[in-house]
């Protein structure tokens, strides 16, 4: 369903955790039809063919375009890297979407109906490629459009050729993702201080705390100053550094002596404490308990 620049996913197809893989295909395929695709078919991964060969395709004879498209070796996926993610999966959906010039890009439909189908909407999707391109969904399913930003791959190269003194650098797929609820140890930063410090955490999953507080206190274990997690400001899942900056003060406002205080998280998600991710920072912890210097 397409019309201008705008299309629509109907709800009548979801992706469940209890559907059997061909039903699985066969609803995506079907998806794609409906939004756009010429031609679709599921073909499973054992069944297609990576040939090393198709790195000299460009070279040999040599294009006299070679290096200069963004689409095109050596800057796109090697066949070495592209066997390594192939095998991560078992079935591949080939996608032919026959479109005017001025059109969505056939990746961009794809991008848009796998999201759909596996997250519903409203949703933000993300192609990390040869681009980097970003597209929205709204609440009923209309693709309210996005923008193409350069990628990674590119964006590595051009820091290392447009420098004098940055190595080359690899990019590596990371060994896992995170989706589940952690919390990374809380730093104070600046540490030490003079005048305020305010504190910084990585949050991971899809949730934020139901519940936390950060407790400051002398070495001797008093509780001198009690954040609620009111005061910290809005919270997100990713990087935070807190709204509330403690100005070494207590309770009462009044202004506490210089030294060293320890400070500790108590992190919550629905009545559960959130499990702590241990990162190079949990070297400055002992016990859970964080050090912080506080200079006059």
């Amino acid at each position: 369903m397409s019309t201008g620049n705008r299309f629509t996913f109907s709800r009548r197809y979801r992706c469940r955790e209890n559907m059997e893989i061909g039903e699985h295909l066969q609803a995506l395929c079907a998806n794609a039809t409906v939004y756009g695709a010429s031609k679709v078919a599921p073909v499973p991964v054992q069944n297609i063919v990576v040939d090393p060969r198709v790195n000299f395709k460009c070279q040999v004879p040599r294009c006299e375009n070679y290096g200069r498209s963004h689409m095109c070796p050596p800057r796109v996926m090697s066949a070495e890297e592209f066997s390594k993610v192939l095998a991560r999966y078992t079935f591949a959906i080939l996608v032919q979407i026959s479109l005017p010039a001025k059109e969505l890009g056939a990746d961009r439909i794809c991008n848009a109906v796998a999201a759909y189908a596996q997250y519903g909407s409203p949703c933000i999707f993300i192609d990390f490629g040869t681009a980097t391109s970003f597209g929205a969904l709204s609440g009923n399913g209309n693709f309210l459009g996005g923008c193409i930003l350069t990628g990674v791959r590119l964006a590595r190269e051009a820091v290392v050729t447009g420098t004098s003194k940055l190595p080359h650098f690899e990019l590596n797929l990371p060994e896992k993702v995170i989706n589940r609820t952690t919390i990374t140890e809380v730093l104070n930063y600046p540490n030490p201080f003079t005048t305020n410090t305010r504190f910084v955490f990585t949050l991971t999953g899809s949730e934020i705390p139901t519940y936390m507080k950060i407790q400051i206190m002398t070495v001797t274990g008093k509780v001198v100053r009690e954040v609620k997690m009111h005061e910290l400001g809005p919270l997100r899942v990713g990087r935070n550094m807190t709204d509330f900056a403690w100005d070494g003060t207590d309770e009462f406002g009044d202004r506490l002596a210089r030294g060293v205080y320890l400070y500790r998280v108590i992190a919550q998600l629905n009545g559960e404490d959130i499990e702590y991710r241990a990162t190079g920072a949990s070297g400055y912890f002992t016990k859970g308990f964080g050090k912080m210097y506080l200079l006059r």
